[in-house]
């Protein structure tokens, strides 16, 4: 009853319990059911729940939003400029790295290209063995390059040697050409799973291209470039920050370790009106709500609206990187006693600048988003990674036991997958870990990518054969007399009806999708749709979006009401 909210769920005991333990479970909630509603200030609440309504408000609202299961509800902010520590100690030689060069840069780490044997002295491999020097090993021997078969072990071997690099802490010099361009065509044509974890791996982790040799992730500034905005996001390894300033550059923000801090704006000086105006244009871009020239304590002053979670992506196609960040701190001139940020009325915080902590989501995503409230002091929900490789871990234990897939029999479907998400125009991200895409059921690990997210549909004539069944099983009522005189007409009719359900189908491929991976096989969002709308077969669906009385002005805009009339 908890877990689904009093809702049919994944091993729901709904239907195993009596009618009569429910009409108890019900009753035993009036008196909090009161409480919500007419006494939420009193002492009364403070001792049921142990906690203050609005300390209950936040609490559930951080907890509902950092559910992996809701993060593409999240607030997102898009390509804005970030600095990375890695991706500003790299660096790309533009010339050919000798010995000499890393002796006389002790201060440096200089990558080169290695091979198992560890022999030859060609291009940058002349600095083996040298104190400054990481090796990324790319081929058997002088002359074999790895094969797909052995790419387990290639990305065990990969992942530790770019572990090095970033445990020296240092300045990372790359060549421009980590392989000539001979050997990079061979490794891509013959082993281009190798060649692809080769690309992404280096990309996310320092943003360096074998294919460029260049900073590829789009926003990456320097520290100073990112300071001048009024949004700055600041990374390092596994850590980052998220700073959202309406007055950046203009006041200068307090110190305080207390989550609410008071910060209150005098008049702008009249050199400074300009980059107030710069900075509210930027918020505006960003879709960051700004109440402009309220008056607050005498004071007229512009306050920004602050959600407790934010999501920010940053690259291109194909290549996006995904981050979550958790409202930490918020500064302003509405500083009240208590811890809580979030205003209870409104849903998100006030102030004139805001700090959010990178964190990630939690729960599975066959959960209810409501599993943050069995959190405890001595338990804390797992992330959704640590859940998916908790369960990776012990299926790959179960496989090996039978002699069928290696331990990490799953990395090459991992490629596979993403191949397809590209194929398919699905958006993706990585959050500095673990690599996410978003499909129509939500935003899930690539290595959870089923067909059906990339359409990959049956033949058509097994489609037609599961519409004629489906008529023939479960004819349409309709208001017909019952006489061998209506059968003709009645035939005519579904056939009619046929053939404009099929053209419907054609014309909106984007709303049967949504039908078929989200509402068919899901009895609790086919309730919910059919209690809403009363909708409860794909045809219908159709007839709801191209109703003339409707005004809808794509069908993204009505898959998104439909799936709002599909929560409760």
């Amino acid at each position: 009853m908890v877990k689904d909210g009093f809702q049919y769920g994944m091993g729901s005991l709904l239907e195993a319990v009596t009618p009569a333990v429910l009409d108890g479970f019900t009753i035993s909630t009036e008196d909090i059911f009161e409480l919500m509603k007419n006494n939420r200030t009193g002492e009364a609440f403070t001792n049921k729940f142990g906690s203050t309504y609005d300390e209950l408000l936040n609490e559930f609202i951080f907890g509902y939003l950092q559910s992996n299961k809701n993060n593409i509800y999240l607030n997102t902010l898009r390509n804005i400029p970030f600095y990375s520590e890695v991706f500003e100690n790299l660096v790309v030689s533009t010339t050919n790295v000798t010995k000499k060069i890393a002796l006389t840069n002790p201060d440096k780490v200089y990558i080169f290209s290695e091979n198992e044997t560890n022999r030859g002295t060609v291009g940058t491999s002349e600095i083996r063995g040298l104190e400054n020097a990481r090796p990324i090993t790319l081929m058997y021997d002088l002359d074999t390059l790895y094969d797909d078969t052995d790419l387990n072990s290639f990305v065990d071997r990969l992942d530790a040697e770019v572990a090095d690099i970033i445990e020296s802490n240092k300045e990372y010099v790359f060549p421009k050409d980590l392989l000539n361009s001979k050997t990079k065509s061979k490794l891509k044509k013959q082993s281009p799973k190798i060649y692809n974890y080769l690309e992404a791996k280096l990309r996310q982790t320092f943003g360096y291209s074998i294919e460029s040799g260049v900073l590829t992730e789009v926003g990456s500034s320097s520290l100073k470039a990112v300071a001048a905005s009024p949004v700055q996001m600041k990374l390092k390894n596994e850590e980052g920050s998220l700073t959202i300033d309406v007055y950046n550059g203009i006041a200068k923000m307090p110190s305080g370790e207390q989550t609410k801090n008071l910060r209150i704006i005098k008049d702008v000086p009249g050199n400074k009106i300009v980059k107030l105006q710069s900075n509210l244009k930027t918020l505006d871009k960003l879709n960051i709500n700004v109440r402009r020239d309220i008056l607050v304590k005498g004071k007229i002053t512009n306050l920004a609206e602050f959600p407790a979670i934010i999501k920010t992506v940053t690259g291109t196609k194909g290549n996006k990187v995904g981050r979550i960040f958790k409202l930490n701190k918020v500064y302003g001139p509405l500083v009240s006693e208590g811890e809580t940020l979030i205003n209870s009325q409104e849903g998100v915080a006030y102030g004139n600048a805001a700090e959010y902590v990178l964190v990630k989501t939690k729960g599975s995503n066959f959960q209810n988003a409501i599993g943050f409230m069995f959190d405890t002091v001595s338990f804390e929900r797992p992330s959704y990674s640590e859940i998916k490789d908790y369960v990776a871990n012990d299926e790959r234990v179960l496989i090996s036991e039978d002699g069928f897939e290696d331990e990490n029999g799953e990395t090459s479907n991992y490629l596979l997958n993403k191949q397809k998400a590209e194929d398919a125009g699905l958006e993706i991200e990585y959050d500095g870990s673990d690599t996410y895409v978003y499909a129509d059921r939500g935003r899930i690990l690539l290595s959870e990518l089923k067909d059906s997210d990339v359409n990959v549909t049956i033949e058509e004539s097994e489609i037609e054969q599961d519409l004629e069944n489906n008529y023939d099983d479960e004819p349409i009522e309709a208001n017909v007399e019952e006489d061998a005189g209506q059968s003709a007409s009645t035939a005519a009719m579904f056939a009619m009806f046929n053939v404009g359900t099929k053209d419907l189908k054609e014309e909106h491929p984007s709303i049967v999708k949504w039908w078929d991976n989200n509402i068919q096989n899901n009895p609790e969002k086919l309730s919910n749709l059919a209690a809403s709308e009363g909708i409860v077969t794909l045809e219908q669906l159709l007839e709801e979006r191209t109703d003339p009385d409707q005004s809808y002005a794509s069908d993204e805009e009505f898959i998104d009401k439909m799936e709002s009339c599909t929560i409760k």
